[in-house]
């Protein structure tokens, strides 16, 4: 009896899948998002690693952190144009750029596997959008963990002026009135990704679309990591983790 818990624990570790964290750094970064004729979503992460022959697939949840490497911070800049950065002018602001630099991961969205077929034309309620054949990826929630005080991330494009999709310096409008990014099927976008603070961000998204009946499809919530000079600490799960690890080499 006493060596229950025991058998039980080395039972639960030789069935967890043997993998462990990804920390990605430079290189081009699509997330994908794919939808059949029948509603049917696919969102998956490809990276072209810098120096590697063949891109690689991740999924798109918490196993794969996004890193930004230190000494990249930008100064905020003077203005109330950026006062959705979440800081104050001449404070630090961590950027992913949506214009790459060879030593920074590059991240993007992808719809490149959505045929216009595939989507009817609808009238999302973001001011920046009009009507049109949309994917919108809409932003749910935000987890940080860090050190950081006033922690906050934002979405937008530059031309002549900052054209923010998103902030989480006012909140989060999950109603699609605002914190969400839209691509036509077909589309391939990268933005600037911006955050207040170092430490780790999840950010939570789902994607959605009308077909061409009218009626809305909704993919499952998918969370994208961002490590801003930071990646998770060892704690109980990664330790678990490992001995899942050293139990399936053990099995092989």
């Amino acid at each position: 009896m006493n060596n229950l818990p025991l058998k039980f624990l080395l039972f639960v570790l030789s069935a967890a899948p043997c993998h462990s964290a990804v920390v990605i750094g430079a290189g081009h970064l699509d997330i994908h998002a794919n939808l059949t004729a029948g509603g049917d979503w696919e969102i998956f992460i490809q990276h072209d690693e810098v120096g590697s022959p063949q891109p690689t697939r991740y999924e798109a949840d918490t196993e794969s952190i996004l890193y930004l490497p230190p000494g990249k911070e930008l100064t905020r800049p003077s203005g109330s144009a950026w006062d959705f950065l979440g800081m104050g002018a001449g404070e630090n602001v961590w950027i992913f750029p949506e214009g790459q630099d060879s030593d920074l991961v590059f991240p993007g969205l992808n719809t490149e596997g959505i045929s216009s077929t595939t989507v009817g034309s609808w009238t999302p309620a973001h001011s920046l959008v009009g009507t049109g054949q949309w994917i919108e990826f809409r932003l749910l929630s935000m987890t940080y963990s860090g050190e950081g005080t006033d922690n906050h991330f934002s979405m937008w494009k530059f031309a002549g002026g900052p054209n923010v999709w998103i902030s989480t310096a006012d909140g989060i409008s999950t109603d699609g009135s605002a914190d969400s990014y839209f691509l036509s099927p077909g589309g391939h976008s990268h933005m600037n990704w911006g955050f207040s603070s170092e430490g780790i961000y999840d950010l939570t998204f789902e994607a959605r679309a009308v077909l061409p009946d009218g009626k809305e499809t909704v993919s499952d919530p998918f969370t994208l990591r961002f490590g801003v000079n930071a990646v998770p600490e060892p704690g109980s799960s990664i330790l678990l983790g490992l001995g899942a690890l050293l139990l399936c080499r053990r099995n092989r």
